[in-house]
């Protein structure tokens, strides 16, 4: 199974980077090495995840110091990683990056 990040997903990704970076380099980048770390072990475990909210869907949460919520479906061959969430936000009633993942290959 491959594992696809949606354009949304990715910029959420870039923020959180960003965002950490400016005050720890070190951080940022030991976050984001764990978060792909246990993104990939979807690969294999796609169910791993909890039932999402959204429906289709399924989270996996990243717990630690912050909290990040991974939306993600199955589709084909894909594994779409919808978007990145910290549990501060609001929840949306559906995301608007199943038409992105859509346009990116999605069966």
């Amino acid at each position: 199974m491959k594992i696809v990040w949606t354009e949304p997903a990715r910029q959420d990704l870039r923020g959180i980077f960003t965002f950490i970076a400016e005050e720890n380099l070190r951080a940022a980048r030991a976050l984001l090495s764990e978060i792909k770390g246990r993104v990939n072990v979807l690969t294999n475990n796609p169910e791993i995840g909890r039932i999402g909210r959204v429906g289709g869907t399924r989270e996996l949460v990243l717990t630690g110091t912050r909290y990040y919520i991974f939306p993600y479906r199955v589709k084909g061959q894909q594994l779409q990683i919808l978007t990145v969430f910290h549990t501060s936000k609001q929840w949306p009633d559906e995301f608007n990056s199943f038409k992105e993942a859509d346009r990116q290959g999605g069966h």
